[in-house]
């Protein structure tokens, strides 16, 4: 989708040199770091962005990071080619909603982004989307992944299998920092991932001992069975001995229990 202007604005040589470089580097995101034409101070630099920025030639996604826009105007990028560039340099993975949209196991659309990273970040507003991030450690942020082409850059999404894991993984940090919808949106993917014939050559216990931990192999090996989706035996080894844990963190802790799984059945969805 495009935003034109009706006349492009007049830059003088210092911009025009800056925007040459910009162009060179055939980047949708570019972030100072990775250093401006030859021969100008990094004063000047800051006096040409800021220039460019206030002409609508480029859009200040953070502090030092810019959308390169088109000469013709304001360009609303789509939010995994914008991730693709911004994090090019470095290891990271879209999950949650976003990744659920692109495997096309989800009907609905979100705002949120969620991106993880190897690293702690603060989100960051842009163009009416909420990009969150979270911080994982290398092994599990490389791996279960699909590379993915977007427009001029790629980007790094979780896998189906990997995606549901997460989903299912509700440890006790996560849910206290945010009211999740996770596990309804667990049970619309699996449900779409039969149809997508997503889920016939799956090593569930590889994703569990990765991505996730006991509790989740309770709740997934649950809902594989409910679902008659093979891989559910493989995961009783990995329940584990503790006590029963709810399926949903959003109900309270009562309902039928699941004797096999050890699984408070408390969400109305899969009683």
């Amino acid at each position: 989708m495009m935003i034109t202007s009706n006349a492009a604005p007049r830059i003088g040589p210092l911009e025009h040199r800056v925007l040459q470089a910009l162009d060179r580097r055939r980047t949708r995101v570019w972030q100072v770091r990775d250093g401006g034409p030859t021969g100008i101070t990094q004063s000047q630099l800051r006096q040409a962005l800021h220039y460019l920025t206030a002409s609508g030639l480029l859009e200040r996604i953070e502090r030092g990071t810019y959308l390169v826009l088109p000469r013709s105007g304001r360009i609303l990028v789509s939010p995994l080619e914008l991730v693709g560039s911004w994090f090019k340099d470095e290891p990271h993975v879209v999950v949650g909603h976003a990744a659920a949209e692109y495997h096309r196991v989800t009907l609905d659309t979100s705002s949120v982004v969620e991106v993880q990273l190897g690293r702690a970040k603060k989100p960051i507003e842009f163009q009416g989307v909420r990009y969150v991030f979270s911080k994982q450690a290398k092994a599990s942020l490389l791996a279960d992944n699909v590379k993915i082409k977007m427009g001029q850059t790629t980007s790094t999404v979780a896998s189906p299998g990997k995606l549901l894991v997460l989903l299912l993984n509700q440890t006790p940090s996560r849910r206290s920092k945010r009211a999740t919808r996770d596990t309804r949106l667990a049970l619309e993917v699996i449900e779409r991932g039969v149809t997508l014939h997503f889920w016939a050559k799956v090593d569930w216990v590889r994703l569990v001992r990765r991505h996730g931990n006991s509790s989740t192999a309770r709740r997934l090996g649950y809902l594989l069975e409910r679902g008659a989706i093979p891989g559910a035996e493989s995961l009783l080894a990995l329940r584990g001995n503790a006590g029963n844990v709810r399926f949903s963190p959003i109900y309270p802790p009562e309902g039928h229990v699941n004797t096999r799984w050890r699984v408070v059945l408390n969400d109305p969805l899969v009683t």
